[in-house]
């Protein structure tokens, strides 16, 4: 099945917006109200045309949305001109993107799937946040500890021997 249209398929080549108006009208109004809607436009079709289009656009719809959902992704990133674009500010539009996609498709479980998503990033970002934290205090920790082992060998309190253990006591653990 070809997706390119056919010369003179009015419907098929009537630009992008309209196309995309007429498929969302035929969705809430009845065949015959749409093709008298679309006469008084100037529009001349017939039945099995728009039930044809309908078809058509049904199977283009997801590459169209998945297009305008890259320009308006586009769109949001140049707006920050001069930033440098890390993964997190990329992960951070793409929720946004996401999020406006469920909205405008009505698709409340997608919706609420990607807010337990991110509820659990969240919570995980937490956690990674407090590790880290940990892991820095236990190194300023060991810092302290071999200062002060230093301090004790300058002053002699402490054998080669003696040194000699406890660093390798403090290698095992760091």
């Amino acid at each position: 099945m070809s997706r390119k249209p056919n010369s003179n398929a009015i419907l098929k080549n009537l630009p992008q917006a309209k196309r995309k108006e007429i498929f969302e009208r035929f969705q809430k109004t009845g065949w015959k109200e749409l093709l008298a809607q679309l006469k008084a436009e100037g529009i001349e079709t017939g039945k099995s045309a728009l039930y044809e289009f309908r078809a058509w656009y049904e199977s283009l719809r997801p590459i169209l949305e998945a297009r305008e959902f890259g320009f308006k992704f586009a769109e949001m990133m140049s707006a920050d001109e001069g930033e440098v674009i890390d993964s997190v500010k990329i992960n951070k539009y793409a929720q946004a993107m996401f999020d406006m996609q469920s909205i405008q498709q009505q698709n409340p479980t997608l919706f609420v799937e990607l807010q337990r998503l991110r509820a659990r990033q969240d919570a995980n970002d937490i956690k990674r946040e407090a590790l880290g934290q940990r892991v820095r205090e236990y190194e300023e920790k060991m810092r302290n500890v071999r200062a002060a082992l230093d301090r004790a060998n300058s002053t002699g309190a402490l054998t080669a021997e003696g040194r000699a253990e406890i660093e390798r006591a403090i290698g095992a653990m760091g």
